[in-house]
């Protein structure tokens, strides 16, 4: 349970700063946590890790040696060929740019919070170095309900945001996509389901 997992944690890390959010939050929310804890101590820099992720030992290193760089590089991700889900972040360009966006609650907020930081004139910048490997699927996949909610809604969110010139052909293909591909699947799936529940 999640209540045993940050005992375990508290006990065998306990230099570490846990956090525990007592309800879902979303993942905007759980990284702004992660800032905040970050600011009060004093840190340069955020390392952000989906729950998912093994960041290689070496890949915090080299991030951090491309920021020092330049002060205008804001985000540092890893080499474009490997998984995401992990990223560098410089703290004091967040106060310039700002938190995640807690309505997006789950797609689209960190792509969001990427095209802020650009808006405002930080540059990014990707590490060949920086290695890291997805261990799972991501928790709302295709064939659940939270994935078409939130991959339209916030969809929607973003485009209509930063990219206006394409939000209405965005919005049509969207549509048609989940008209004829996603939602005849979804429900092929649950009446697979079903079938095998009475069987």
């Amino acid at each position: 349970s999640a209540a045993e997992m940050y005992k375990t944690l508290r006990i065998q890390y306990p230099e570490a700063s846990v956090v525990r959010q007592r309800e879902n939050l979303g993942h905007g929310e759980g990284v702004n946590s992660q800032i905040l804890c970050a600011m009060e101590a004093g840190a340069d820099y955020l390392l952000s890790v989906d729950n998912d992720v093994i960041v290689d030992s070496k890949a915090l290193k080299a991030m951090v040696q491309v920021a020092e760089n330049d002060s205008q590089i804001g985000l540092v991700f890893p080499k474009a060929e490997t998984a995401s889900g992990f990223f560098l972040v410089r703290i004091a360009s967040i106060k310039k740019v700002g938190y995640l966006d807690p309505r997006y609650f789950l797609y689209f907020d960190e792509q969001d919070w990427f095209a802020r930081f650009a808006q405002a004139g930080y540059i990014s910048s990707s590490v060949p170095e920086a290695l890291g490997t997805r261990e799972c699927a991501l928790p709302a996949g295709p064939s659940s309900r939270a994935y078409y909610y939130y991959q339209t809604r916030n969809g929607f969110y973003f485009h209509r945001s930063h990219r206006p010139k394409v939000f209405l052909w965005w919005a049509l293909s969207r549509l048609a996509t989940m008209a004829f591909s996603e939602l005849p699947r979804a429900v092929f799936e649950g009446r697979q389901a079903e079938w095998r529940g009475r069987s």
